[in-house]
């Protein structure tokens, strides 16, 4: 009975532990980057999976603030082009987590590049996007 016990014991240990280290949707990088010629703010997005190297494609992209929706292409790529403004991008396909970047301000001419890593799954992760600065502000996963 005492061995039964202990079984039991560790299978919940185990099964706890398992939980605790589940790995979720990320954002890679994300920089707000140089200048180009437009009187839009483009963001280009690159989607893989969670091995960082196999693109996804046919991933939604969303503007939550005015709905405006792309999805990328074979190779996990999107450009979005946006008017000025602060918006939430919410990044998603079946089967994975999704993820909500948050706060992204976009300025007229302003060039900006995301690397995104979806993990299978359910729910949505939450990132906060650094600060806007003029000349580019820049996060690096570690």
């Amino acid at each position: 009975m005492l061995i039964r016990k202990i079984a039991i014991l560790l299978t919940i240990i185990i099964f706890f532990n398992a939980c605790t280290d589940v790995v979720k949707s990320r954002v890679s990088e994300f920089n707000y980057s140089g200048y180009g010629d437009s009187i839009y703010a483009v963001i280009d997005i690159n989607v893989y999976a969670s091995d960082g190297k196999t693109p996804l494609a046919d991933v939604q992209i969303k503007a939550e603030k005015n709905g405006k929706s792309r999805t990328t292409n074979k190779d996990g790529f999107v450009e979005i082009p946006f008017e000025k403004g602060d918006y939430n991008i919410m990044i998603a396909k079946s089967g994975y987590q999704s993820i909500r970047l948050k706060n992204y301000h976009s300025d007229p001419d302003q060039i900006s590049n995301a690397t995104i890593i979806l993990e299978q799954g359910v729910g949505t992760q939450n990132f906060e996007l650094p600060e806007w600065m003029k000349g580019g502000s820049f996060y690096k996963e570690n």
